[in-house]
């Protein structure tokens, strides 16, 4: 649901920071979000690059009855 309305998300840099990332509404597995300057030092610099997170969607495997209305709903919305 996250991934279709977008939300934020607390995740943790490899330094292991905890940082804000916004998901954007409409998010798909496989999307790329990049976090400026969270990442690997530049080679012979004080500069760091950024850190890349790819988003995982889960799709969920078994639905109550109520829940399965209500997509099917969305469904007829969507037609």
């Amino acid at each position: 649901m996250e991934a279709v309305l977008g939300t934020e998300l607390t995740i943790e840099t490899i330094y292991g920071e905890k940082k804000k990332l916004r998901v954007p509404a409409g998010s798909q597995s496989g999307d790329k979000i990049r976090l400026a300057k969270e990442g690997f030092y530049r080679l012979n610099s004080s500069e760091k690059g950024s850190q890349v997170v790819m988003l995982k969607v889960k799709v969920p495997t078994s639905l109550s009855s109520e829940e399965k209305d209500l997509y099917q709903q969305l469904r007829q919305l969507r037609k």
